[in-house]
């Protein structure tokens, strides 16, 4: 599954996802990996996924690996 959002510009893939419309929460089987990937290329992967959108928060209850992407719009 893939979803994209224009407004946090960014995609959020995994083989399965769940979205709670009325909290704003995405997440995923705990021992799924998840693939987040920022349109300035910053990356996130791991496992536990759960993102608050109402908040914009996104956590990880597994190991995680990423790279950041630092831009002048990220002061």
């Amino acid at each position: 599954m893939h979803v994209h959002s224009n407004t946090e510009k960014g995609d959020v893939t995994a083989d399965s996802l769940a979205w709670e419309n009325k909290t704003k929460i995405l997440t995923a089987p705990a021992a799924e990996t998840v693939k987040i990937r920022k349109d300035d290329g910053s990356s996130l992967s791991g496992s536990g996924f759960k993102g608050d959108f109402r908040k914009r928060e996104l956590t990880f209850s597994g190991p995680v690996t990423g790279t950041y992407v630092r831009t002048d719009d990220n002061k």
